[in-house]
């Protein structure tokens, strides 16, 4: 979420390669990826940034448009057919689970 909250500022993003960044972010185009660990990476493309007004005032009108593939309705239109089968094919692990939260927190249904 960091990443789209500073996208959603009109920042230009320089982030770690890892997960979340990594769906978000395509290097060079909305923002910066640079390896685990890569500081000097983090320098330098933070070093570009500043240096090059150009550079700048062209990625920063891409995160925009890169916050817009996340509205909440299309996020939870995305995700919501992920849970149901979840559920459809973990109902009764997930209903034991469940039960077994209530009876240890002595909660009847």
């Amino acid at each position: 979420m960091p990443v789209l909250e500073a996208m959603a500022c009109g920042c230009v993003v320089v982030a770690t390669d890892c997960g979340g960044p990594r769906d978000i972010i395509e290097d060079g185009v909305n923002g910066f990826l640079v390896l685990v660990g890569g500081a000097a990476a983090i320098v330098s493309r933070v070093h570009l940034l500043l240096g090059n007004a150009a550079i700048r005032n062209q990625m920063r009108l891409r995160p925009q448009e890169t916050v817009g593939h996340f509205t909440r309705d299309k996020c939870v239109s995305e995700l919501e057919p992920s849970l149901g089968e979840v559920v459809r094919s973990q109902g009764d692990q997930l209903r034991n689970v469940v039960d077994d939260c209530d009876s240890q927190l002595h909660v009847t249904t």
